[in-house]
């Protein structure tokens, strides 16, 4: 993944992040390793970061989202 395309991705997963603040206020969403390192305990509960940096929301939330049809998988 080029940078333009994890800049694009993070755009568009912001835009979606920003839309379930209202239904989930408590997501907190971090997008690179340092962020994530100091904050093991969000990280652990939430996401799982692949290499390249991009965000995959845990299976609980996944499903909670889907239900909600915000996120395309």
């Amino acid at each position: 993944m080029n940078i333009w395309e994890q800049y694009n991705l993070r755009e568009k997963l912001n835009k979606k992040i920003e839309e379930l603040f209202c239904v989930y206020p408590h997501v907190i969403a971090f997008w690179d390793l340092q962020s994530i390192a100091s904050h093991p305990k969000y990280f652990a509960d939430w996401y799982h970061v692949r290499e390249e940096g991009a965000v995959l929301y845990t299976s609980e939330l996944a499903e909670r989202i889907k239900k909600l049809g915000i996120l395309e998988h």
